[in-house]
């Protein structure tokens, strides 16, 4: 399984965490349903995940969405897991934007602590991870080319 974490703005921190092939921290967060969900739980199910770290105050963060919504919609039955985790939102927020934008794949709150973690200072961050919760790719996806490049890595892991 691949966790894909994307960066949509680039930034320059030497985290152990920014390493391909290093393993990605481990968290335990909620959904909007109030259900704690673990890493381990979203990446053993999946060939590949993508991790997105987003705001509803980030513009970058919201103009991505579609695209990962359309990612969800092509490879979720091929072994794709999209995942959002909101950082730096009140309570009640990401959940009234996913739901007015109909937005289908899964969301975890409050990543604040996961984020500081892992050095994120510019969102949004998008990782590629696996099912042995590798990072494969980790990217700013502001431009065309870096969205092609995770394009790539999940058709590669999905066999498509």
């Amino acid at each position: 399984m691949i966790i894909l974490g994307v960066q949509f703005s680039c930034t320059s921190h030497k985290n152990k965490s920014d390493e391909i092939g290093a393993e990605f921290p481990e968290f335990a967060l909620k959904n909007f349903e109030g259900k704690t969900i673990t890493s381990s739980q979203i990446f053993k199910a999946n060939k590949i995940t993508l991790i997105e770290f987003w705001g509803t105050w980030c513009n970058t963060c919201v103009k991505t969405m579609p695209w990962l919504q359309d990612l969800h919609q092509r490879y979720k039955g091929l072994g794709l897991e999209v995942v959002g985790i909101s950082v730096k939102d009140v309570n009640g927020k990401p959940q009234a934007y996913v739901k007015n934008k109909n937005f289908t794949y899964k969301f975890l709150l409050n990543g604040d602590s996961l984020s500081k973690k892992m050095k994120i200072s510019e969102y949004p961050m998008v990782y590629l991870v696996d099912n042995n919760e590798k990072i494969i790719l980790f990217e700013s996806v502001r431009k065309h080319t870096s969205k092609d490049e995770i394009r790539k890595k999940i058709q590669e892991y999905t066999n498509n």
